[in-house]
């Protein structure tokens, strides 16, 4: 009889095995190129670049919650402040530019610079102010993390005539020297600058020399 660790180790296998096994007939179709695969990750997936002129690659998952969950606070964002959504797809074109969104590598994923993004855009502009609300006024989000209201909720957006590439160079300015990587935790249920709570597993993050 199979334990919970067992079934959970087997769903990853069976995961992996029909990505590999769909990957192999795109790929021999012509129609494909195989990019990269990260099946170490929590959700394993498949990256392809499809044949032809000006294509761009794309990521192929089974049962994954993230890609839904992604595109949902995109669509959000751009509902809520078009800069938003905006800012959040040239945040990601730039990690990828400058490739520091490999998670096979150890590095954030797209999906969490999505995250930081948000985090920022409500927290990270002091003068302004916020120009996302919290997570419960992401009305799709939030359902389908299971924290809805019933009701999407009102939110003005800041006054600010910021373009997104000032807010762009804000965002990186609130990364490198403002937010605190130590007693900060980021957190786009809240919306607020605050110390991680203490049920939260540590991560120590280390420089590339390892020891610092």
């Amino acid at each position: 009889r199979g334990t919970k660790a067992s079934l959970s180790l087997d769903e990853r296998q069976l995961q992996k095995s029909a990505l590999r096994a769909f990957t192999d007939r795109l790929v021999a179709s012509g129609d494909f190129k195989f990019r990269r695969s990260a099946f170490s990750a929590d959700e394993p997936k498949v990256t392809l670049m499809p044949s032809g002129e000006g294509a761009v690659p794309i990521d192929l998952a089974i049962n994954c919650a993230t890609p839904l969950h992604n595109a949902a606070l995109l669509m959000e964002c751009g509902r809520l402040d078009p800069r938003a959504q905006a800012l959040a797809l040239l945040v990601r074109r730039w990690t990828r530019d400058r490739g520091i969104c490999h998670v096979a590598k150890g590095h954030l994923s797209p999906y969490a610079w999505t995250l930081l993004t948000i985090y920022f855009l409500q927290v990270g502009l002091e003068e302004e102010g916020p120009i996302l609300p919290a997570f419960k006024g992401f009305a799709v989000s939030s359902s389908l993390a299971g924290k809805a209201t019933g009701h999407a909720l009102q939110h003005q957006a800041a006054g600010t005539g910021k373009s997104v590439g000032t807010l762009f160079m804000d965002f990186v300015r609130f990364y490198s020297s403002s937010f605190d990587f130590r007693n900060e935790a980021v957190s786009i249920r809240t919306g607020k600058r605050a110390p991680p709570g203490l049920a939260l597993p540590l991560h120590i993050m280390l420089c590339e020399d390892g020891k610092s």
